[in-house]
């Protein structure tokens, strides 16, 4: 099982260079990957391949994580404070992310460090998810160097770090970024819809825009040097990922009896989930379903791919401590950055 460390710092991120360098990890390259959640207080996963492995480094990590947390104490009002805004907000997250059997009502201590089962996550099959265990194990080195530099950056280059990247995933779709940035639109646009339809805050996309607007000045995006290396060898990771599961792609991977929510059950959650939302892109996405073609086209073998693509991207955003609004507003940036890109000859807009 994953070793988990609860951390209820500002950020996780000094702890996770430090702790990557100065414990064992640091000679297991390939053989683990990182994560951040939020079950039982805000915590970072050590997630190793071999699911055995945890047993020799758990009493390793607690030694180093107690030296850690006693030569970096936090303010005990604004740990109370975090404290209590996690009790508020895990019943909401346990159903957002479809979580069984967490306590809602259970908050682990600062400091605290324990064996757990992984994050659930909806994946279509044992080796679908033994697939993205892979990626996120060969990534791994390349996001630590990222994180590196990232707690450096000022917001604006974090910005454009995020755009860069959301901008280059599009283009991994099968027929280019034209098409490929409609998956970030599909999600965006539900956002908005799904907030609009439930009456909360109207004004989130006037807000994305402005906030967009100030961060990206004529839709450039600008990278330090140092950074540009960086993602030169994040894309030629990226690069050859897409290039795998294409080269590997099995639809009978996607099916498992035994483990994960088959595709048919999954598009019919997908049609309850777009059913109430008012908008032209998925009005005319559900408009595909009287006719089979809606099935035929999610479950072609370029939008799998792409789908594993993205959702494989997605779980990376954690690891820099990025909230599911946040990573709304880069979807909603990159579609903008498109749209522009693009002369406005897009096909949906949003």
């Amino acid at each position: 099982m994953p070793i988990s460390i609860y951390n209820y710092a500002e950020s996780k991120i000094p702890l996770i260079l430090e702790m990557t360098s100065n414990t064992t990890l640091r000679n297991l390259k390939g053989s683990y990957y990182l994560d951040n959640d939020w079950q039982h207080g805000p915590n970072t996963l050590v997630v190793f391949r071999n699911g055995s492995e945890e047993r020799f480094l758990v009493d390793e990590i607690k030694e180093f994580v107690r030296d850690y947390i006693n030569r970096n104490p936090i303010n005990h009002e604004y740990l109370r404070q975090k404290q209590q805004l996690y009790r508020e907000k895990q019943r909401t997250l346990v159903e957002l992310e479809y979580r069984d059997n967490v306590d809602i009502n259970l908050l682990h201590e600062h400091g605290h460090v324990l064996s757990r089962p992984r994050k659930s996550g909806i994946y279509n099959s044992k080796q679908h998810r033994k697939t993205f265990d892979k990626y996120r194990c060969d990534l791994n080195d390349i996001y630590l160097k990222i994180l590196e530099k990232y707690h450096e950056l000022s917001i604006v280059e974090r910005a454009h770090l995020f755009l860069h990247q959301f901008r280059f995933i599009a283009s991994l779709y099968e027929d280019g970024p034209k098409n490929g940035h409609l998956t970030f639109l599909s999600h965006a646009q539900g956002f908005l819809s799904n907030i609009e339809a439930r009456g909360l805050n109207s004004n989130i996309k006037i807000n994305f825009e402005k906030k967009r607007t100030q961060l990206f000045h004529n839709n450039e995006i600008i990278l330090r040097d140092d950074i540009i290396e960086l993602m030169q060898e994040w894309e030629a990771r990226w690069t050859n990922i897409a290039m795998e599961m294409n080269d590997r792609f099995s639809i009978d991977n996607y099916d498992d009896p035994e483990e994960g929510v088959g595709l048919k059950p999954q598009l019919e959650l997908l049609k309850r989930e777009l059913a109430p939302l008012n908008n032209e892109f998925h009005t005319d996405l559900l408009s595909l379903d009287e006719t089979g073609e809606l099935e035929q086209f999610l479950h072609s073998k370029k939008m799998l791919v792409f789908r594993d693509i993205v959702n494989l991207f997605y779980l990376s955003l954690p690891l820099f401590e990025q909230s599911m609004a946040e990573k709304q507003f880069y979807a909603y940036s990159v579609v903008k950055y498109y749209d522009d890109y693009f002369n406005g000859e897009v096909l949906y807009k949003i």
